[in-house]
C-alpha cells in the first residue's frame, strides 16, 4: 500500500485577531493572547495548543460555543490547554486558514508544542463526540499519524482506511481519501464492518458536491441504493442519485431509480419530495413528469403530513395548471409553518395566476 503521511503541519508566523474579547465560560477562560504569543506560551509551558478557527456570523461557530465548550467534561479537556479563537475574517485569520488548509468552520486544530498538528475536528460535532476526540488526541488516539502507523501493521483493516479517510476528506485531499475509500470498501465485499455504505456515499457525495464529477458519483450512489438499500446511508444516497441525474438532464434515470428503488428504502418521505423537487426544476411542463412526481408528492404527504410535504405536493398541482388544489396545498403549508418565505411565494404566484386569467 502506498503511503500517503500527513504533510499539513504548517507553522503560524503571524498574530491573529480574535473572535472578541476572553469570555470565562462555566470556568474556562480563553487566552488573552495573539498567536505568536499563544505558540510562546506552548513551546515554554510544553502544553497543547487548541485553536478554534471561526467566524462571528456563523451560526455553527456559536452553537459549539454554547453547546459543546460550555459543557463541564468539554471544559475539564480544555483548561489543561492553552487555548485561543482566530478570527478567520482578519486578513491575518484569512491567510492562516490558507495556509492550515482550513475551508469549513468551526474548525477546531490541536497542536503540539513543536506546533506540529496532532488532528482537527472540523464542523459542528456534539459534546459526547466532541469531547471524546479531545482526549483520544491529547492522548494520541486517533489521531492521523496514529491511524498511519496503525494501518501500515494491518494495511486490510477496512475500518483504519475509512478513519484514514474521513481525515483527509477533512483537509480536502479527495484524492487521497478516495484511494482509503476504495481500498475499505476492497478489503470487506460483505459489508462485514458496516462501513461500506458509508464509504460509498461519502465518495459519491464528494465527486459531486467538491471535484464536479458527478458522472462518477451516479454510478457509486447507485451501488449505495442497490446494495445496501436498507442502510442508515441508503435514503441520502438516493436523494444524491437523484439530484444528479437531474444536474446531467437525465429524466429517464431518475424515474427509473424512482420506479426500481424507492419501495426498498426505509419508509421516508424524503426520496419522495427529491424525486418532485427535481422533476418539478428541470421538467415542470412535462406529462410523465407530472405524473411520477403527483405520485410521488401524495406519498410524501401520506408518510409526513407536513409542511415540506404539502409544499411539493403544490408545486406539482400549480405545474399542472391545477391552480385550486395547489393553493389548498400551500395554504396547508403556510399554516403548518408560516415562517417559510417559499409558501408565501408559491402562494403569491398562484394569486397572480387567478388573476391574470
Amino acid at each position: 500500500m502506498k503511503r500517503h503521511p500527513s504533510t499539513i503541519r504548517p507553522a503560524f508566523t503571524s498574530a491573529v485577531l480574535l473572535f472578541a474579547s476572553a469570555a470565562v465560560v462555566c470556568g474556562f477562560e480563553w487566552e488573552k493572547l495573539d498567536f505568536q504569543n499563544a505558540v510562546a506560551k506552548t513551546q515554554a509551558e510544553n502544553r497543547i495548543l487548541y485553536v478554534l478557527f471561526g467566524e462571528k456570523d456563523c451560526g455553527y461557530c456559536k452553537r459549539l460555543e454554547t453547546e459543546v465548550l460550555a459543557e463541564a467534561t468539554v471544559v475539564d479537556e480544555l483548561r489543561d490547554l492553552v487555548a485561543i479563537k482566530i478570527h478567520i475574517n482578519s486578513d491575518e485569520g484569512a491567510s492562516l486558514s490558507r495556509e492550515y488548509g482550513v475551508w469549513t468552520y468551526p474548525t477546531t486544530i490541536l497542536l503540539n508544542s513543536d506546533i506540529e498538528e496532532i488532528d482537527r475536528i472540523v464542523g459542528y460535532v456534539d459534546v459526547d463526540k466532541y469531547v471524546t476526540r479531545l482526549r483520544d488526541y491529547i492522548a494520541g488516539r486517533n489521531t492521523m499519524s496514529d491511524c498511519i502507523s496503525r494501518l501500515q501493521k494491518n494495511p486490510l483493516d477496512p475500518l483504519l482506511n475509512f478513519q484514514l479517510a474521513e481525515k483527509y476528506i477533512d483537509r480536502r485531499l479527495y484524492a487521497t481519501a478516495y484511494i482509503y475509500l476504495d481500498q475499505a470498501i476492497e478489503f470487506d465485499p460483505h459489508n462485514h464492518s458496516e462501513i461500506v455504505d458509508d464509504a460509498l456515499f461519502m465518495k459519491g457525495l464528494h465527486l459531486h458536491t467538491k471535484n464536479k464529477r458527478t458522472d462518477r458519483a451516479i454510478p457509486v450512489l447507485q451501488r449505495v441504493v442497490a446494495d445496501f438499500p436498507k442502510s442508515d446511508k441508503a435514503v441520502f444516497a438516493f436523494v444524491w442519485l437523484v439530484r444528479c441525474n437531474g444536474a446531467v438532464n437525465d429524466r429517464e434515470a431518475i424515474i427509473n431509480a424512482y420506479e426500481t428503488y424507492v419501495r426498498k428504502l426505509p419508509v421516508d418521505p424524503r426520496p419522495h419530495r427529491a424525486i418532485v423537487d427535481v422533476l418539478m426544476s428541470h421538467w415542470g411542463a412535462d406529462g410523465d413528469a407530472h405524473k411520477v412526481a403527483l405520485a410521488a408528492a401524495h406519498k410524501a404527504v401520506k408518510l409526513d403530513p407536513g409542511d415540506r410535504s404539502h409544499y411539493s405536493l403544490a408545486v406539482v398541482l400549480k405545474n399542472m395548471g391545477d391552480t385550486d388544489n395547489a393553493r389548498e396545498a400551500a395554504d396547508t403549508a403556510r399554516r403548518l409553518n408560516p415562517k417559510d418565505p417559499r409558501y408565501w411565494q408559491l402562494r403569491t404566484e398562484l394569486e397572480k395566476g387567478v388573476t391574470n386569467e
